[in-house]
């Protein structure tokens, strides 16, 4: 890798860059054209996400309300500016905004709504950054699930994040009106 002097500008990458990475031991987003390698996910958040995305799979295929991408779907939100594709663990495009089959590359478009599980290493201030990254971008709905404390952070644009406890259930609200899943399952 090459090292640039101090006052060097940093080098910035494309989206169409980042999908011709070579295939590694590593997962990357690109934030403002900035690479950002993550490691793998353990076993408890593949579970967290598995779980997350049947539920709200099966509900978006019975009422027939668009597509739901799972973990690692890169989606290319920027406008303007350095490229930013972010992969949220889950995410969900309502119908008539899917984009279209067989098309390559990352979608160019904010899903309606994304899961994202925090692993280990992401505090709360990491993951709120991440959140209000996604609403910029477009997302309606973003859900932050934290495996310590067994909590869900859900954040709407203009609202504070609203913390939900294991007595409480994930709403769909009016992204997939009627979605209801109590967020006791995903900490068993």
């Amino acid at each position: 890798m090459e090292t640039l002097a101090p006052w060097a500008e940093p080098v910035l990458m494309t989206a169409e860059e980042l999908l011709l990475l070579p295939d590694d031991e590593w997962r990357y987003e690109l934030v403002e054209g900035r690479l950002v390698r993550m490691s793998p996910t353990g076993g408890e958040h593949g579970r967290m996400v598995m779980a997350l995305l049947r539920a709200v799979d099966r509900f978006v295929q019975e009422k027939h309300l668009g597509e739901v991408f799972p973990a690692e779907t890169g989606f290319w939100i920027s406008s303007g500016g350095p490229d930013t594709v972010l992969a949220p663990d889950l995410a969900f495009v309502r119908a008539g905004r899917e984009p279209e089959p067989g098309t390559e590359g990352y979608p160019r478009l904010a899903p309606d709504l994304v899961a994202e599980v925090a692993s280990p290493s992401q505090g709360r201030a990491e993951m709120a950054s991440k959140a209000q990254r996604w609403l910029n971008g477009g997302v309606r709905l973003v859900w932050i699930v934290f495996p310590k404390t067994h909590t869900v952070e859900v954040w709407r644009e203009g609202e504070p994040a609203r913390i939900m406890t294991i007595g409480n259930e994930l709403s769909g609200e009016d992204v997939l009106p009627g979605f209801a899943y109590p967020i006791a399952r995903l900490f068993p």
